[in-house]
């Protein structure tokens, strides 16, 4: 009987160690997911004056008259946003204003993903229409563009 109790002992033993080693384990690995970079700031999203002219001419086909094609917001409000000491990029989310017009937010993000809310954060675009360049969008219609220096 005392062997029967030292078996028992021992198998409790090993299941104990084994619940808290598994216990450790998902902890540690929650942890450094939470704590993993996702975004770098270095990402490529560059694409050819061509792509950008075909991307936005199947926008500007779908789109009803009158409807946001663009919005432009100054330089400033970027720098802002992107002088905030954890922020990587920036994401923009469509939005609906007050007045019911589509608008966009713009918000700074760190190396997790995660919003930077307690910081600068963008809105106030110029719509187009009625903010539009000259005739249609440059992207559209192959006129020339100011070229990037490099």
């Amino acid at each position: 009987m005392n062997s029967n109790r030292k078996i028992v002992a021992r198998l409790f033993a090993a299941v104990l160690f084994s619940l808290v080693l598994v216990a450790f384990l998902l902890l540690s690995y929650e942890r450094t997911q939470a704590e993993k970079i996702l975004y770098t700031g270095k990402e490529n999203h560059m694409i050819s004056l061509e792509k950008a002219r075909q991307l936005t001419q199947n926008f500007q086909i779908a789109a009803k008259p009158g409807e946001l094609t663009a919005g432009y917001l100054g330089r400033s409000i970027f720098e802002k946003i992107l002088r905030q000491e954890q922020c990587v990029g920036i994401r923009i989310y469509n939005a609906i204003s007050d007045n019911g017009s589509p608008t966009f937010v713009i918000v700074g993000v760190d190396t997790s993903g995660n919003d930077i809310i307690y910081g600068p954060v963008g809105d106030e675009i110029m719509p187009c229409p009625p903010w539009c360049p000259p005739g249609t969008s440059t992207l559209v219609s192959g006129r020339p563009v100011v070229a990037m220096k490099n």
